[in-house]
This record gives structure tokens, sequence and C-alpha cells, in this order.
């Protein structure tokens, strides 16, 4: 019986990560509209949870493959062509290599998040009779 849950789960983090991926990359390419925000460096702080949801996501989907920290490469990965897409593609955007941080350590957050939950959490469930 928790076979076919477990595989519509599985499914259904797959196209949760997939639009994730999707959806930053949208956001990134398109020109944002115009909105201010009086707090400093709001944009950062937009780009860690965006980040930060991308690794979780994939790290969810893919859980049970044995190298993770490839799905983090993979996401500052595309922290890194999104920000070189912006550079070269719009004239509304620039690159920012600040964004390529706050990406990177929205990415890593996830990570480790996900690695303490997985190993006191999950783990704990799964042992118990």
């Amino acid at each position: 019986m928790l076979r076919p849950t477990k595989a519509l789960l599985r499914a259904s983090l797959h196209i949760l990560a997939i639009s994730i991926t999707i959806g930053i990359g949208v956001l990134s390419l398109v020109k944002p509209p115009t909105i201010e925000v009086s707090v400093s460096n709001f944009d950062k702080l937009l780009h860690v949870f965006a980040y930060f949801c991308l690794a979780t996501s994939w790290l969810m989907a893919l859980r049970n493959r044995n190298k993770p920290y490839l799905i983090i490469v993979g996401c500052v990965i595309y922290g890194i062509v999104i920000e070189m897409l912006q550079l070269s593609m719009t004239d509304y955007r620039t690159g920012d290599l600040n964004d390529v941080l706050a990406n990177t350590t929205g990415a890593i957050i996830g990570f480790l998040l996900f690695n303490y939950l997985n190993k006191n959490i999950l783990l704990k469930t799964n042992q118990q009779p």
C-alpha cells in the first residue's frame, strides 16, 4: 500500500524540483517590476531563499543518490550560468558576483539543513520498530 504512495510522492518531488528550477530561471531573466524595498541587500536574501529552495527540493527528489554534494555543485553552476546569461542576454539585468555568493550560500544552507534533518530525524524515524 505504501509503495504506490511513495512513488507518487517521489514523482511529485521531481515535478516540484523541476518547477523551482524553471521558476528561478524565468524570474532571473525577465524584466523585474520596479518595487521599492527599504531593506538593504534585500535581493541577496531572495537569492539565498531561492537557492535554498532549489537545493532542498533536488536533495529531496534525489534523496537515494550516493553523492548529494553533486546536487549542490549543480545548483551553484546553475546560479553562475544564470548570472552569465543576465550579463550577456539582457540589458535590464546585470550579472553580479554577490548574487553568485548569495546563491551558493542558499544552496549550502539547504544542503546542511537537509543533511541534519536526514541524519537526526528521518533516520531515527525509520529505525523505530
